[in-house]
């Protein structure tokens, strides 16, 4: 038996990650593995072009072409085949989607956000259609998107698996490392960071509009801000303090392992979210993560308690408080105890996620 895992976002925005590991998990089973997606793996020349650095026109001659072959892939599937294409509700899984509604008995939905909440009415109410007419069998990886499944009448199999526990190793080229990104550490500081795709639901201008508000600059302690800023976020933003870096740009894979590694907190203040494989690669560094106080991060960390913390991050004062506690706090030994690791890493979920993947087969 063998999974195809398609994807065409890759190593623009970190979703190799999620793909390297579902794949070294899956393996253990005694299943085959082979990843499509647009990033070179044992120096196989990838099976997607990279679409997202050409100007529109080239971008969308490309995106078709990319359509084309995952139109031909899903065509010559065998029967002890079967497709898992990452959906994360981008404008560019709308191809994706459609096509998968042809097959629907060999290509699977890797649900990870079902609509961006930005897009317009229109795109959206592409997105619903083509969830509502789609039969294929569904991967979710919370009870947030199943629900927003049900809200609009898709019927589905479901099949449920917990984020996958990323398996990142820590080695990194310093020499692709820039010295910008090298210099935002301080090495006599308390380090925070936000890294990812920077956009309004993740809440981080208004925490960093409270460090500007509040006197930070007397505490030792040091905020990153890295990753890339499409939307302008923080376009207006002027006169930041000594002690918030603004890296705003694609992050490489080096530079991406130097700040975890580095580092002391991983701050997610999202304003909402289904999933992060932000904090997954936190647990992966053992890196402690300071999440705003919404449903998906509550769940997480009343059942891995040591793994960080939730506070209001929009409250200035909760938060400053926390910041103060935390970055006159060196001990870290209450951090990621033994029970919360041997929770997080049983496989339990995942034995049973490859069952139901197995019954597709047959």
């Amino acid at each position: 038996m063998v999974i195809k895992l398609h994807d065409l976002i890759g190593n623009h925005s970190g979703t190799h990650y999620y793909l390297d590991t579902l794949a070294k998990k899956i393996r253990r089973y005694d299943l085959k593995v082979d990843i499509k997606s647009n990033y070179v793996i044992d120096g196989r020349e990838s099976f997607y072009p990279k679409i997202f650095h050409f100007n529109p026109v080239k971008k969308m001659v490309f995106l078709l072409y990319c359509y084309l072959k995952f139109f031909v892939c899903a065509l010559r599937t065998k029967k002890k085949e079967l497709i898992i294409v990452s959906i994360y509700g981008a404008s560019i899984d709308i191809g994706l989607l459609l096509i998968s509604i042809l097959f629907k008995k060999k290509v699977v939905l890797d649900v990870h956000e079902f609509v961006n909440n930005s897009y317009d009415i229109g795109l959206r109410k592409i997105f619903i259609l083509a969830f509502r007419l789609s039969q294929n069998p569904i991967i979710i990886h919370s009870k947030a998107i199943e629900r927003e499944l049900l809200k609009i009448g898709n019927k589905s199999k479901i099949i449920f698996t917990p984020h996958v526990n990323y398996e990142i190793d820590n080695l990194f080229n310093a020499e692709k490392v820039n010295k910008e990104v090298k210099n935002s550490i301080l090495k006599e500081s308390c380090n925070f960071l936000f890294f990812g795709n920077i956009i309004e639901s993740k809440g981080i201008l208004d925490l960093i509009s409270i460090l500007q508000e509040n006197n930070f600059d007397e505490m030792n302690v040091n905020f990153i801000v890295s990753g890339k800023d499409s939307g302008g976020i923080f376009s207006d933003l002027n006169n930041l303090k000594t002690n918030v870096k603004l890296i705003l740009r694609h992050i490489n894979d080096d530079e991406m392992k130097f700040l975890f590694s580095t580092v002391d907190f991983i701050l997610l203040p999202y304003l909402e979210i289904n999933q992060s494989g932000v904090m997954e690669m936190a647990f992966n560094y053992r890196k402690p993560v300071i999440s705003s106080d919404i449903n998906y991060f509550r769940k997480i960390f009343r059942k891995y308690s040591s793994f960080g913390q939730v506070i209001n991050t929009r409250n200035p004062l909760e938060f400053s408080n926390f910041i103060i506690s935390a970055s006159n706090n060196s001990n870290r030994e209450k951090y990621f105890n033994a029970k919360d690791l041997n929770n997080y890493y049983d496989n339990g979920s995942f034995d049973v996620f490859i069952n139901d993947i197995k019954h597709l087969f047959s």
